[in-house]
C-alpha cells in the first residue's frame, strides 16, 4: 500500500529552479493524493526491473531509465547536470523535513506570486518496507476543469487544502521519476519531461541533433514539395541553434508528417519579415533551402509551424 509521508512543492523562477516549500495537508488531503497518484506509483514500480541504464540511446528515443551514481565520481553526476537535484533535494532529506522552505539561491527570498512558479510536486512514499520519492512536474498549463487540485498557501505554517476548483496547483495523474533509497535508484519515466522539470537540455540536444543530421542527409525536408535543407552542416549554425533552447526543444520534437506545408507558402511568408538577414534562401531548381547563422531561427520557426500560423492569424514574426 502506497501511503504518502510528506509533499513539498518545488518553485521556479527567471528559469531556474529557486525554493522547496513544505505543503502542510491534514489526512483527508493526504488520503485523497494517495488515491490520486497511488495507481501510477504501482504501474510504474512494476516496470523498474525492465528499465535499461541511461544511455544516449534512450535519452534520444526518449525510453525510460534508471540511473545509479557511483558516489565516488561526483563528476558524473555534475556533468548530467544532476547535481542541483541529487545535493539539494535527494541528498538534503532531513533539511527538507525540518524546514518549511529551502532556496536553491544564495539568499532567501519572499514568495513571489508574479514571477515564482510551481514547477513540481516531490512525494515522500512509504510503500511496505520500501522508502520512495516521487517527483511530479506541474503542467501549469493543463486543462484544470474535472482536475484535482492543491490549493496552496506559501505563506509559511498555514496549511494547504485539496479542492476540486478553478484555481490551484493542478495534482499530477502519474509521476515523472521516482528515487528508490535502499537502492540508491533514480527510475526516469519521461526523460523529455523530468529533464525539462529540472531545466536541463541534455536529452532535447541529443534529439535535436538526431534530427539536424537527418536533414543533412535529406531524411527530413521541407514542406510537401520535399526541399531538401542546406547549411545545417557548418559548425558556426549549429553553434548559433545549441546556444537557444528554444530552438533545440522544437527541433527536437520536430515531426515531418505534421510539418507538410506549401513551400509557395513559406516563401510567401519571407516577403512579409522585415529584416532581409532573416530570410530563407530558395534554389527552385535544385529545390532546396538554405540555412545560415543569421536565418536559423526562421528555419526553426518554419518546422515548428509558428511562422505558418501567424500568417494566417495576420501577425508574421519570428518567435
Amino acid at each position: 500500500m502506497v501511503i504518502i509521508s510528506n509533499v513539498w512543492i518545488v518553485t521556479s523562477k527567471n528559469n531556474s529552479l529557486h525554493n522547496i516549500y513544505k505543503v502542510l495537508i491534514d489526512k483527508k488531503g493526504r488520503e485523497n493524493i494517495q488515491k490520486l497518484i497511488s495507481e501510477n506509483i504501482e504501474a510504474s514500480l512494476k516496470i523498474n526491473d525492465d528499465l535499461m541504464e541511461r544511455s544516449p540511446k534512450s535519452l534520444i528515443d526518449g525510453d525510460a531509465y534508471y540511473f545509479k551514481r557511483d558516489r565516488d565520481d561526483l563528476e558524473e553526476v555534475r556533468k548530467l547536470g544532476f547535481e542541483e537535484f541529487y545535493t539539494k533535494i535527494i541528498e538534503n532529506y532531513q533539511s527538507l523535513l525540518n524546514s518549511e522552505v529551502l532556496t536553491f539561491k544564495k539568499k532567501l527570498q519572499e514568495y513571489d506570486s508574479i514571477s515564482e512558479k510551481p514547477r513540481f510536486y516531490i512525494f515522500e512514499i512509504k510503500r511496505d518496507d520500501q522508502w520512495l520519492f516521487a517527483y511530479a512536474k506541474i503542467d501549469s498549463r493543463a486543462l484544470i476543469r474535472r482536475r484535482m487540485l492543491l490549493e496552496w498557501n506559501a505563506t509559511l505554517n498555514s496549511s494547504s487544502a485539496v479542492i476540486d476548483i478553478t484555481e490551484g496547483v493542478p495534482l499530477p495523474d502519474n509521476v515523472t521519476a521516482l528515487f528508490e533509497v535502499q537502492t540508491d535508484k533514480l527510475y526516469v519515466y519521461d526523460p523529455f519531461v523530468f529533464e525539462k522539470m529540472l531545466f536541463i537540455h541534455e536529452t532535447a540536444k541529443l534529439k535535436a541533433n538526431e534530427n539536424i543530421h537527418k536533414f543533412i542527409q535529406g531524411e527530413f525536408t521541407i514542406g510537401e514539395e520535399g526541399y531538401k535543407v542546406l547549411g545545417l552542416d557548418h559548425s558556426s549554425v549549429i553553434k548559433r541553434i545549441m546556444q537557444s533552447a528554444r530552438s533545440i526543444n522544437r527541433i527536437a520534437k520536430y515531426n515531418i508528417s505534421e510539418s507538410l506545408e506549401s513551400v509557395r507558402i513559406i516563401e510567401e511568408i519571407m516577403t512579409l519579415l522585415p529584416e532581409e538577414r532573416d530570410k530563407l534562401h530558395f534554389n527552385h531548381v535544385e529545390n532546396t533551402i538554405t540555412v545560415n547563422e543569421e536565418n536559423y531561427r526562421t528555419f526553426v520557426a518554419v518546422i515548428h509551424d509558428s511562422i505558418v500560423k501567424r500568417l494566417i492569424s495576420g501577425e508574421v514574426q519570428i518567435i
